[in-house]
């Protein structure tokens, strides 16, 4: 398996390029530790047992 460490001279400058250009993710972690919490939280079961 090829990893980061292991590219070319050619592919740390592409990527050296890249992630100059490219702005860091301003996702908030507090805001994905919620949104986390409800994916995982279980459903309310619906009237009759079934679910929506």
């Amino acid at each position: 398996m090829k990893t980061r460490e292991m590219g070319s001279p050619g592919f740390h400058q592409s990527l050296a390029a890249h992630q100059a250009v490219v702005p860091p993710s301003r996702v908030d972690s507090s805001i994905v530790e919620v949104v986390e919490g409800q994916t995982a939280a279980p459903w309310p079961k619906a009237a009759g047992g079934t679910t929506v």
